[in-house]
């Protein structure tokens, strides 16, 4: 718990949120971390593309601005945060054309920052699969068919550089968690 919350600190400090202002998480699961940015004062709002953890987070954070259930491609734009984040997801999307509409959404979406966490680095794709195996019994066969998108730098520097935004990569880890 206390690895989580100064996670979620961490990321708040990141975004450069303080009370008051507005967050939207794309991915949001059952709520967890926006139940704790709301604790500290932020106006929350999210989505995931499971319909079950967005009632979860409807009862876990019930004063959420909004909610819903969808692809995170079709994040709706029209309400504006101050800043947009995603933790864990961008691994599971399929490729790069439709990470590139999410990143796009999510900046429409914000007015001052984007986030995304947790991604996975094709620079450590070896390292990565040698972790798993050695950690998880029968990895291969209990995650087989399970696709994982490894993304460079490289397309989020370009990204940057289209769209006139600077980008940093700073360190921010769960402490006991790859």
């Amino acid at each position: 718990l206390d690895s989580f919350l100064s996670f979620n600190v961490r990321l708040m400090e990141l975004l450069d949120l303080t009370p008051g202002k507005s967050v939207y998480e794309v991915g949001c699961g059952a709520g967890a971390n926006m139940y704790h940015m709301q604790r500290s004062g932020l106006i929350v709002g999210g989505s995931d593309f499971a319909e079950g953890l967005v009632e979860a987070a409807r009862t876990v954070v019930p004063a959420v601005r909004e909610i819903g259930a969808m692809e995170a491609a079709d994040i709706p734009t029209e309400e504006k945060y101050d800043a947009v984040y995603s933790c864990g997801v961008f691994s599971y999307f399929p490729d790069e054309a439709y990470t590139t509409r999410v990143l796009e959404r999510m900046l429409a979406k914000s007015t001052h920052a984007i986030g995304i966490t947790e991604l996975h680095d094709e620079a450590l794709h070896d390292d990565y699969i040698a972790f798993r195996r050695a950690n998880i019994p029968n990895y291969d066969e209990r995650y087989e068919g399970l696709s994982r998108q490894f993304l460079r730098r490289a397309f989020f520097e370009d990204f940057a550089h289209a769209h006139n935004l600077s980008i940093d990569f700073p360190t921010l880890e769960l402490d006991n968690y790859w």
